[in-house]
């Protein structure tokens, strides 16, 4: 049995596992958040090798394909207590008052621990501290301690857009999964971003456009075009930020591609509101579950207060962050 603690800005999260195997699949978005063990967790989190099975009388909130390629079902009970399933592979179920966690895995499934099981977990540590895992990527504008989210749906350019903006002096939080905090901090800044600090995955037409990212890369891609390419292999040649939060002073959505320069253009904030939420906030059929109302919530919060732009990516990708920085100095 091994134990290990966990520090996600201020959430606790103790995991207690088996063996190394099954802990190991969550070091690629935690391993650099370990910490020192506290006098209490905000949640615990076991993981053991047994059957997975679904809990008796819960509704069934969701049922489909999950993004790992898995076929998987969130449900509730009657108390609140949710579950996210593969049956037969994996389950998680998360108490009520969400302090505590057991995920039961069986054996060479333990790869599931790190996709979806993993976020749904994470995103419940952060929300004790009034923190939102958000799919988005976000930068640090150079020379400041500013950052830009950037929303867009799988497939549609984020993490080559990040590693262009990278390449021409922009700080790297992540190209995927981004932490919203809200509440003021000693700053006083109202919303801050930081990047959960996952490995990349980079498709094969990215490292085509970025030469200098495709250097760092092997001729081995997987069915999707893509390949991991990890954070350490970054460093030296973009500027890798820590997981520290930063003030939030805008926000981009991606917009369709263009042949001509780049554009960066104001855009209405309903219709950015609307972009945003349909790829981060999930509606079961009888409503928003709590999670996902409170990260609407503060979703309308932080596209009312920063400033709000659509981001048109053009040929030239050498020229992005130059193209970025004029647009938002006029």
């Amino acid at each position: 049995m091994i134990e290990q603690w966990f520090d996600l800005n201020g959430a606790t999260l103790r995991v207690r596992a088996g063996d190394d195997l099954l802990l190991s699949p969550l070091l690629p978005y935690l391993d650099q958040l370990k910490s020192n063990p506290a006098s209490q967790a905000d949640v615990f989190l076991s993981i053991t090798r047994a059957e997975p099975k679904a809990p008796e009388h819960c509704e069934v909130i969701f049922e489909g394909r999950l993004p790992e390629g898995a076929d998987g079902q969130l449900l509730m009970d009657r108390n609140g207590a949710c579950s996210l399933i593969v049956p037969g592979k994996i389950a998680l179920t998360i108490t009520p008052d969400r302090t505590a966690a057991r995920m039961c895995v069986q054996r060479c499934s333990e790869a599931l621990i790190g996709g979806s099981a993993g976020l749904y977990l994470i995103a419940t540590v952060l929300a004790t501290r009034e923190q939102q895992l958000l799919h988005a990527a976000s930068v640090r504008l150079p020379g400041t301690q500013n950052a830009i989210l950037l929303f867009a749906p799988s497939g549609a350019g984020k993490t080559t857009a990040v590693l262009a903006l990278a390449l021409d002096g922009y700080g790297l939080l992540t190209d995927d999964a981004s932490v919203l905090c809200t509440g003021r901090d000693l700053s006083g800044e109202p919303h801050r971003v930081w990047g959960l600090p996952r490995s990349l995955k980079v498709h094969q037409r990215t490292a085509e456009m970025l030469p200098s990212i495709g250097a760092l890369l092997s001729n081995r891609w997987n069915g999707e075009g893509e390949q991991v390419l990890t954070r350490n292999a970054l460093r030296g040649v973009v500027d890798i930020c820590v997981p520290k939060p930063l003030a939030l002073v805008a926000i981009w959505v991606l917009g369709p591609r263009t042949l001509g320069p780049h554009a960066l253009r104001p855009v209405k904030r309903s219709d950015v509101l609307v972009r945003v939420a349909a790829d981060n906030v999930f509606r079961a059929p009888r409503g928003m579950l709590p999670g996902d109302l409170c990260r609407f919530q503060n979703l309308s919060r932080i596209v009312t207060d920063v400033p709000v732009w659509e981001l048109s990516v053009g040929r030239d990708l050498s020229t992005l962050g130059q193209a970025v920085a004029s647009a938002l100095s006029h």
